[in-house]
């Protein structure tokens, strides 16, 4: 196809041949598993604001994004020192997009309770991560590491992380 562009006044100031090259798609290669783990506040602070964080996570979970059949997920919540749930592991996109189904249940259940140890959730995470996987890890929190005090959360968030890594 050839194309000519003019100026205002009508004078041809250019002109363009465009030619349609097929190209071979490119060889199809096995997709890497990929594990995305969220950690949820729980905690008594997140009280006003849980329905909106469920609302949230449905639709992450029905993202178009996440439509990937080697992508698994899992959810931990967390408050309080020493109790992390773990809700669901390594669920599937069709398991997580079931309507009705446990994840969504599961979401549905959150409940907010208890003070907030962050670094729990972080050294349960690590728990899940396997090699040869491409992990992503999510925390969720409006904020503040206090239990079982700011200072030594502190610490064992420095140290979560530094495991993570």
């Amino acid at each position: 196809m050839h194309l000519i562009s003019y100026s205002a006044f009508g004078r041809a100031v250019g002109a363009y041949s465009l030619t349609r090259i097929h190209l071979p798609l490119p060889p199809q290669t096995p997709a890497v598993p990929a594990h995305h783990i969220l950690l949820i506040d729980a905690s008594g602070s997140m009280w006003g604001d849980m329905d909106q964080m469920q609302a949230t996570l449905l639709r992450i979970f029905t993202a178009t994004e996440l439509q990937a059949p080697h992508l698994r997920v899992s959810l931990l919540s967390y408050s309080s020192s020493g109790d992390v749930i773990t809700h669901f592991t390594r669920a599937s996109v069709a398991e997580l997009q079931a309507v009705s189904g446990a994840p969504q249940r599961t979401v549905k259940a959150l409940a907010a309770r208890g003070l907030t140890c962050i670094s729990q959730a972080l050294r349960a995470a690590v728990g899940l991560v396997q090699r040869g996987e491409t992990t992503c890890v999510s925390l969720h929190t409006d904020g503040w590491a206090n239990d079982p005090s700011p200072a030594s959360e502190r610490r064992a968030l420095l140290a979560a992380v530094d495991d993570l890594r």
